[in-house]
């Protein structure tokens, strides 16, 4: 269970020697775990950017259980990206791997041309709700103000430029009326908006969100996509693990489909066919029909 005070600060470094397995909990932050030279540094696209997110062939293993197999994905700045795919795809995992959370078999990722963990700075990660230590005496404020401490420093006060960064995310999700409740005493939509409103503060350029539409109610979902699209086109590129296979999908510009290894990269009407659906969810899936 994740403690609220070390949270945006401190990181298990992902090791060779010891594999976590999917329902472990972890203290979650940036590692420094290097992750390699660029080996596609000569080869340059001339038609169009290079995307901002590089994953290179990332394979990874709980003990004998092959959690993914050589995944590799680009995503353009200024994009939304939906992961998709049944339990135990690898959805998790892979922004899991991506963050250098977990060990993994083989893999490079390349943030901005440079290596992820050079850019660990730039990176804000909202984790899935259950890993959150939700008894632990924090204040919708205190909470918030973690978003700061890496800016602050250690042992710094926090000063009155952040706290007025802290004010403004509230603002922007609607929580200021909460900021001395207890994040125990709230709903499971509001939890998750205080933790956005924490990824916030810590003003970063990637923004990976696992499962943040999970026991929320249509509100807070209309909130939270209003926000993400609104940090897009301020050039902010956001991952989001998302299990919703409805009208909730064209929120996304590009969807990722997994299972334990890529089958599709695209837009919505790539992506979404019937055979990658089966080749995801199994040769009995239907989707639903509201989508």
């Amino acid at each position: 269970m994740l403690s609220l005070p070390w949270f945006p600060l401190t990181a298990n470094r992902a090791s060779n020697t010891h594999s976590q397995r999917p329902g472990e909990r972890s203290l979650i932050g940036l590692p420094t775990k290097s992750q390699g030279h660029d080996p596609m540094g000569s080869e340059r696209a001339h038609d169009r950017p290079q995307p901002i997110l590089r994953v290179n062939n990332m394979t990874v293993r709980y003990r004998n259980v092959l959690a993914l197999e050589q995944v590799s994905f680009g995503l353009d700045a200024g994009k939304m990206l939906g992961i998709l795919g049944a339990n135990g795809a690898g959805k998790s995992t892979l922004m899991k791997g991506i963050l250098g959370l977990i060990p993994t078999v083989s893999g490079q990722v390349f943030y901005d041309g440079q290596p992820f963990q050079q850019q660990r700075h730039r990176v804000a990660y909202v984790p899935q709700r259950s890993q959150i230590d939700w008894a632990y005496p924090a204040t919708v404020w205190d909470v918030v103000l973690m978003g700061r401490i890496r800016s602050a420093g250690w042992l710094s006060p926090i000063s009155a430029s952040s706290r007025r960064i802290a004010m403004e995310a509230l603002e922007r999700l609607g929580m200021v009326d909460y900021r001395d409740r207890s994040i125990g005493e709230l709903s499971g939509g509001q939890q998750q908006r205080v933790f956005l409103a924490r990824a916030m503060t810590q003003q970063a350029d990637l923004f990976l969100l696992d499962e943040p539409f999970v026991g929320v109610d249509q509100k807070t979902q209309t909130i939270i996509f209003d926000l993400l699209r609104e940090l897009t086109q301020e050039g902010k590129t956001i991952l989001v693990v998302h299990h919703d296979l409805g009208a909730s999908l064209n929120q996304f510009d590009e969807l990722l489909l997994l299972n334990r290894h890529l089958i599709a990269q695209g837009d919505r009407t790539t992506v979404m066919t019937p055979e990658n659906l089966h080749q995801a969810y199994g040769s009995f899936f239907q989707l639903p029909q509201a989508a």
